[in-house]
């Protein structure tokens, strides 16, 4: 066993600032989570102390109320979190809506199967609009839609 503090038991340092991801390159999601943190099973994940949220978009969602997906060009649209109920600004949603504020930059990711991610680009919050839709359960309810664009760093 190493002594507390050594480099033996230390965490590599990673960089919170830029994650430096690579458009077209696949992820595993939960090396993601481990090297930088934030919530596992959400669709925005939110790391404590970064400088990015990620968001991650699966044509899965469909079933519970989510359609994500290029609408114009460089304009992505993307369902806000919370299955249930109707959406709030808490949390990630309220993360994507400030970020330009929190100085924390947006990094988008699609279902790539078997637990892969394919970072896909950084995106920008444009506006957003709030539909009356169905979750998964069929209850309707209104549900944040982000407008997001092509943001080149």
């Amino acid at each position: 066993m190493g002594v507390l503090g050594s480099t033996e038991t230390r965490r590599p340092a990673v960089d919170l600032t830029s994650p430096g991801f690579v458009p077209g390159k696949a992820y595993r999601r939960s090396v993601l989570h481990e090297r930088y943190g934030g919530q596992r099973q959400s669709g925005i994940s939110t790391p404590a102390g970064a400088s990015f949220v990620l968001l991650f978009s699966s044509p899965k969602g469909k079933a519970w109320g989510y359609d994500d997906g290029w609408i114009e060009g460089d304009i992505y649209r993307f369902t806000g979190e919370g299955q249930h109920g109707d959406m709030q600004f808490v949390r990630g949603n309220k993360a994507v809506r400030d970020h330009e504020q929190s100085n924390k930059s947006l990094h988008l990711f699609e279902d790539a199967g078997h637990g892969l991610w394919r970072y896909v680009c950084r995106l920008r919050y444009m506006d957003h609009s709030v539909i009356s839709r169905a979750d998964g359960t069929g209850r309707r309810r209104s549900a944040i839609v982000f407008r997001l664009q092509v943001d080149e760093p």
